[in-house]
């Protein structure tokens, strides 16, 4: 067997440049990474060069488009939204997931009244604000699954829904919704179609428009579990002086 050096150390190169780009620059030791078809985070580098409108994804290709009025802060970095469009991607099949974890670093402020997309994907999954409170829909049963918990209070905080089988059949008590790593609510959550839109931040197919700054989110095609998000939580939490 011939050991093509030359391409090993292209490969090594590559990927030390990659990791100098910022996205494993905080300290992510326990940052689950299997099962993770997503991500942008605009204090990466490798993700957003603080201006512009694509945020990259660092995991693939869905790179994000902006529209509507933001703006870019590097400390902590953040994209300031104020009920405008937010972020887009296309309807990719890697994201036409039916079990899955999805989650999104935000600091929403105590105007979101009514509805308001975080991260989402219409008519599949997603996680809302509702009057300030942490809520889910459910689009398959048109129903809302609201925590009850006031979240719009300035503060950063990291959002998280664990979802299984919501194509199939009449799911019930398959979806988990944290806060910080901690559970704060089980509930049902049914797929409506998958064929609607791709994955939006900060708003819900243009609308529902989240007032707040976000700073990250990512998509994974497994089930995280409640001491690995706890982990992703305390590994990313650094960045906001908690």
């Amino acid at each position: 067997m011939v050991v093509r050096w030359d391409y090993l150390l292209f490969q090594r190169r590559y990927l030390l440049e990659y990791m100098n780009r910022g996205f494993f620059s905080m300290n992510q030791g326990n940052f689950v990474r299997n099962g993770l078809v997503w991500g942008v985070d605009v204090g990466s580098s490798a993700s957003y060069s603080g201006s512009g409108t694509t945020i990259t994804d660092v995991v693939g290709s869905l790179n994000m488009t902006l529209s509507g009025t933001y703006t870019y802060s590097a400390t902590p970095p953040r994209l300031s939204f104020n009920t405008s469009q937010g972020g887009s991607t296309t309807n990719a099949a890697a994201l036409q997931i039916n079990s899955g974890t999805i989650i999104v670093w935000a600091r929403p402020s105590s105007v979101n009244s009514g509805f308001r997309g975080l991260l989402t994907k219409e008519n599949a999954y997603g996680i809302f604000l509702y009057d300030n409170k942490l809520a889910i829909y459910d689009w398959g049963n048109a129903a809302l699954r609201d925590t009850g918990i006031t979240v719009g209070n300035g503060t950063w905080q990291m959002f998280s829904l664990t979802f299984s089988a919501i194509g199939t059949g009449t799911p019930s008590n398959n979806a988990m919704l944290y806060r910080n790593g901690v559970l704060v609510m089980t509930t049902t959550l049914r797929l409506n179609t998958q064929a609607t839109t791709g994955v939006w931040l900060a708003s819900n197919k243009g609308t529902q428009g989240f007032v707040g700054d976000v700073s990250s989110a990512y998509i994974y095609n497994t089930i995280l579990t409640q001491p690995e998000l706890l982990a992703h939580y305390n590994a990313t939490k650094s960045r906001f002086s908690l």
